[in-house]
């Protein structure tokens, strides 16, 4: 994502890639505590359309202010590559709603 909004015009200078994180809670989390170190509150988050209710869902229960935004494609555009990545974020995503917000916690 950070590749594709340097290419979009943003500066380098203004991207901050959090790089630990091996799922979305820890990405939220970790985001939240490279922010709380550096006195900042706001985030602009850019992620695939089919993440962005979840990742909207998990940054929901973090104090920070933010907005999401859909990345342009990065990826193949066929139906059928589209309609499987679909598919998967919505298991993770009632894997999130059933069990993860529950159980995972970020750990520094």
């Amino acid at each position: 994502m950070a590749r594709s909004a340097h290419a979009q015009g943003i500066p380098e200078s203004a991207l901050w890639v959090e790089t630990h994180a091996q799922n979305t809670i820890q990405n939220a989390c970790y985001s939240q505590k490279i922010m709380e170190a550096h006195g900042w509150r706001s985030a602009e988050i850019v992620s695939e359309p089919s993440h962005l209710p979840r990742a909207a869902m998990i940054f929901s229960h973090t104090p920070l202010e933010w907005r999401m935004h859909p990345a342009p494609a990065l990826s193949r555009s066929d139906s059928a590559y589209q309609s499987s990545h679909e598919s998967v974020e919505t298991l993770k995503t009632l894997h999130y709603l059933l069990w993860a917000r529950w159980i995972d916690h970020c750990e520094p």
